[in-house]
């Protein structure tokens, strides 16, 4: 059984579940960069009772093409972060455009980092691996030629799947992911990555 290190669709198994309620026992408590309130101030009184339940904290992050203006995201994104240092939890990662605004910000929190849905060149993955980060691949990121030789190459330590919000099922994805890359283990060591970005 292989390992989904991001969804928001609970199928049961090693899943971590992205929810704004705790909805199964790894679930991921976000907070989401698109739904962030334009006059916000502070986080939500049942997301901070909730936190300390969760396997994780996030999707949290920035994005520059949607949601709230970039201050305000950032805003509630170092209030989260605020929250999982405190509570030693490890924290999801929503990034688009803004990978040197997270990586400044997150430089030196202690608790594990994941940037999900990666789906860009290997020069940009070898950085966030760089820093210390987890990343789990975008469905089918690893089709793309120069990613699938990246992959073939380095080990997956930190390198992870996920099926997002798409319904696919991980199986199958991973299956089709060793086939393709020729790692007949990979369902294997998928698992070993979501341990080791839950563990404490």
């Amino acid at each position: 059984m292989a390992a989904n290190c991001h969804t928001h669709c609970c199928q049961g198994g090693a899943e971590l579940v992205s929810a704004v309620h705790i909805v199964a026992p790894l679930t991921s408590l976000e907070f989401h960069p698109w739904h962030v309130p334009a006059d916000f101030r502070q986080l939500p009184a049942e997301y901070l009772e909730l936190a300390p339940r969760a396997a994780a904290l996030g999707e949290c992050g920035l994005d520059r093409l949607r949601g709230a203006t970039l201050p305000i995201q950032m805003r509630a994104f170092e209030c989260v972060v605020e929250v999982a240092e405190k509570l030693h939890k490890p924290l999801v990662i929503h990034s688009v455009r803004c990978d040197s605004e997270i990586g400044a910000l997150l430089k030196h929190v202690s608790c594990k980092v994941l940037i999900h849905g990666f789906s860009h060149a290997p020069r940009r993955l070898d950085a966030l691996l760089e820093q210390g980060f987890f990343v789990s691949l975008a469905p089918y990121a690893w089709q793309k030629k120069e990613v699938a030789e990246y992959l073939k190459k380095n080990d997956f330590s930190r390198i992870g799947f996920e099926t997002d919000d798409t319904g696919l099922a991980i199986d199958s994805l991973v299956g089709a992911a060793a086939r393709e890359l020729e790692i007949p283990d990979l369902d294997a060591r998928s698992v070993a990555v979501l341990e080791a970005f839950l563990a404490k």
